[in-house]
């Protein structure tokens, strides 16, 4: 069997493999979530950006000539100073509404605002699915490079935790002549403690299965 030494370039290629699956996943699973991909999101987003824009004409908004109003094809919306969402279509704004010309048209809404329009909410609620899968990869990162550099070889890896093969670009495992065996459960747990917890195991094993569905799709 082939003995394929853990080596500073084997450790970037592990890190980029990753990195693989972390942006795989994210596209798979999170980037569908996103918001404003939802017409019922993009509307409260739209009124809500309106009334902003037409707050100070509220009065002739009903009267006023179309062909004195701008006609921008996007909707910039700043929420509580941070810059958020972008919105396509053709909106009617009166000529002196922030933006430029007929590019776009820019509103800020404050915090309030927009959780009384029922904007903020599912934005916090997205920014906190990113922020955890952001974390639960960088975590993944730490303790495989971790583990991987407390062992003698990738063969001496698979032997104490084979499912780290879930980590291992298929080039490094190709150069594995043969499957690694298992090791029994009271030598796996005794090789492994010190670097990796049951826990720690558990959750790369997770992470690493959900990881490999998606990545090189």
């Amino acid at each position: 069997m082939a003995t394929v030494r853990i080596s500073k370039m084997l450790l970037q290629e592990v890190e980029g493999h990753i990195n693989s699956m972390r942006q795989a996943t994210f596209k798979a699973t999170i980037e569908p979530q996103y918001p404003a991909g939802n017409k019922e999101f993009k509307d409260k987003v739209i009124d809500a950006g309106m009334q902003k824009i037409w707050s100070t004409h509220a009065s002739i908004r009903t009267v006023v000539p179309e062909a004195w109003l701008r006609k921008p094809h996007r909707m910039d919306i700043t929420l509580g100073g941070r810059a958020e969402l972008q919105i396509e279509g053709l909106f009617l704004v009166p000529p002196d509404s922030k933006g430029f010309g007929n590019s776009y048209v820019e509103v800020s809404l404050s915090d309030e605002e927009a959780e009384a329009a029922g904007i903020l909410g599912p934005l916090r609620a997205y920014a906190e699915l990113n922020s955890a899968h952001r974390d639960k990869f960088d975590a993944a990162t730490e303790k495989v490079l971790n583990f991987l550099k407390s062992c003698k070889s990738v063969n001496d890896a698979l032997k104490k935790y084979p499912d780290i093969a879930l980590y291992l670009p298929q080039g490094i495992k190709d150069t594995v002549d043969r499957v690694v065996e298992r090791a029994k459960a009271g030598e796996k747990e005794a090789q492994v403690l010190d670097v990796l917890t049951e826990d720690d195991r558990n959750a790369l094993t997770t992470t690493g299965v959900v990881g490999a569905l998606f990545v090189g799709k």
